[in-house]
């Protein structure tokens, strides 16, 4: 019978981020191959496996600064994530792919695999639209907070009307 494989993808740093850290030893003591797409800090190798879980690592790093900055950091993210993911899948043919946001859209990186009959989950940290308003004092009308709002409709609207990229 054939190892199960799982791929996590966080926007984030991977040995010091305790929830993804977690999950991908639980799912590697459960007996899954584990791949884990995250961002590389300075002095950061691109990839290594550590207790058991490989580490597959992207010139991305979190820097705090405008709220541009932050489209940024989240847009150029999710697209090498998209491009890395979708290599490992091709190679690997992972049965699940868990994506943990911030930033939501970042679950998009999964398409591929998600066409291809992976399961996907995106578990949400934080509503992002909420997350700029808070953190930017911008009002609910503000362009950014309406486009990130429109995201989170059509993905609530997609699960609901049972789209193929929602379902279980």
């Amino acid at each position: 019978m054939a190892k199960k494989r799982a791929l996590l993808v966080v926007h984030s740093y991977y040995l010091r981020d305790t929830r993804p850290r977690r999950l991908a030893t639980t799912l590697f003591d459960a007996g899954w191959d584990v791949d884990v797409v995250c961002a590389r800090d300075d002095g950061e190798a691109r990839s290594e496996t550590v207790g058991g879980v490989s580490i597959h690592r992207l010139p991305a790093r979190r820097k705090r600064g405008k709220k541009f900055r932050y489209v940024f950091e989240y847009v150029s993210f999710t697209v090498m994530a998209s491009v890395r993911v979708t290599g490992l899948w091709l190679r690997r043919r992972h049965q699940a792919v868990y994506v943990i946001g911030i930033p939501n859209f970042l679950v998009f990186a999964a398409l591929i695999p998600r066409l291809g009959g992976a399961r996907v989950m995106l578990d949400m940290r934080d509503p992002l639209p909420e997350f700029f308003e808070a953190k930017y004092r911008l009002d609910k009308n503000h362009l950014l907070v309406r486009g990130l709002l429109a995201e989170q409709l059509y993905r609530v609207q997609s699960i609901l009307t049972g789209h193929p990229y929602h379902r279980a």
